[in-house]
Formats: structure tokens, sequence, C-alpha cells
């Protein structure tokens, strides 16, 4: 399991390469931006991340609703 520093600086390292502004125009690199977001979003929460562990995507809708 990632700790909390090491899920912040992939995170940051991929936010860098796929940011809109270093690729404008390239709706692939904006969606994977997207998801890196996400997927920061849920690792850096730890409650969100023990959901996701147990329940997967699923999960993440059922408690988010």
């Amino acid at each position: 399991r990632a700790t909390t520093a090491e899920i912040k600086k992939a995170y940051r390292n991929l936010s860098k390469k796929y940011h809109p502004d270093k690729n404008p125009g390239d709706e692939q690199a904006a969606d994977y931006y997207k998801r890196v977001n996400r997927a920061y979003e849920v690792l850096a929460n730890e409650r969100l991340r023990e959901i996701y562990d147990a329940a997967g995507e699923d999960g993440l809708e059922r408690y988010e609703r």
C-alpha cells in the first residue's frame, strides 16, 4: 500500500505531465488529467480509500450519493 507521500508525489508528476495547459487541444490528455485528479481525490482521503479498496468504484458511487 502506497504512503500518502508517495501518492502525492505521483499525483504531482502525472498532473504536471497531463495538465491541459501543457497539452492544449489534446482531449486524451485532458481526460487522463481528470482521471488522475479523481484517483488522487480518492486515494488521499482515508475513508474513500477504504471504501474503494473494499467495494471499488461501485462502492464509491453508492457512498457519494
